[in-house]
């Protein structure tokens, strides 16, 4: 959200060069953890990572313009078609499948996220296709960063220390593809756009770190469920903390995401558990 207010609030529509500072910044953080020890830094080819980091990019950089040309309802609503598109993509490539019963826990996690977000679905041809090339991107992004980090025994972290620097050098050089630079370089921004930005990076990062985690941890799919889980929790709590307005949509919404989230886990734990 920090990215759409920077976008409405200060008319900051250059989201490549944001999305490349993103990578700066958390690799800058990553390695520097790496510094001090936090984890170890193991030295990967940067060909062997450079699929992946293409596809991070491209993830990252059509997901902002899918953010930035589209409304929030319809940004949402592209969120949820990861799961479907997850699903497909695992099974065409890998032979993976999924339960019915986990199917049906799907359903009704990606059904109540719909109804407790997208409300202000506005489609125009630009954002559409910026849409849909975000989601192919972002699913294949996932799928293969659970690939790497099994197939070269990496941790979350020692892949993103040796991905990141690839990351931030390939959408250096997308950023003049779609953005011009010196515009961005002789506006006068206020004092208040580069704070959100700096927050931006902050946030940035965290999501980063997170997001190879719990990938790495578990798979694809489950990302997507946890993704959706952050995003109605969020919404629990600006209700409760900001006092929003709360309609029997937005309850009813949170009420079966909840309850998807929980089959969807107990489904998981059932078949782990064989």
């Amino acid at each position: 959200m920090a990215n759409k207010y920077l976008w409405e609030r200060f008319d900051f529509q250059f989201m490549i060069s944001l999305t490349v500072l993103h990578l700066l910044f958390s690799s800058l953080v990553v390695r520097g953890m790496g510094y001090y020890g936090f984890y170890s830094h193991p030295k990967v080819s940067m060909w062997t990572t450079a699929p992946l980091a293409c596809l991070s990019v491209g993830s990252i950089t059509f997901m902002n313009l899918n953010l930035g040309h589209n409304s929030v309802g319809f940004y949402q609503m592209s969120k949820i078609m990861c799961i479907p598109a997850t699903l497909v993509m695992q099974y065409s490539l890998f032979g993976v499948s999924v339960s019915f019963r986990m199917l049906m826990a799907l359903t009704v996690l990606m059904f109540g996220v719909g109804v407790a977000t997208v409300t202000d679905v506005q489609l125009n041809v630009i954002g559409s296709i910026y849409a849909l090339i975000a989601i192919g991107i972002t699913v294949s992004s996932q799928i293969m960063t659970n690939y790497m980090q099994s197939s070269l025994k990496l941790d979350h972290m020692q892949l993103l220390g040796n991905v990141l620097p690839v990351m931030a050098f390939l959408a250096l050089l997308a950023v003049p593809l779609f953005e011009d630079p010196q515009v961005l370089i002789m506006v006068d921004w206020p004092p208040m756009c580069y704070f959100y930005i700096i927050l931006s990076c902050c946030f940035a990062c965290l999501v980063n770190i997170s997001n190879y985690l719990v990938i790495g941890q578990t798979s694809p799919v489950t990302y997507q469920v946890v993704g959706h889980f952050k995003t109605i929790t969020i919404i629990a709590l600006g209700f409760w903390l900001f006092a929003y307005q709360l309609v029997p949509r937005n309850l009813i919404g949170i009420a079966f995401a909840l309850a998807g989230v929980v089959l969807y886990s107990e489904m998981k734990r059932r078949d782990n558990a064989k």
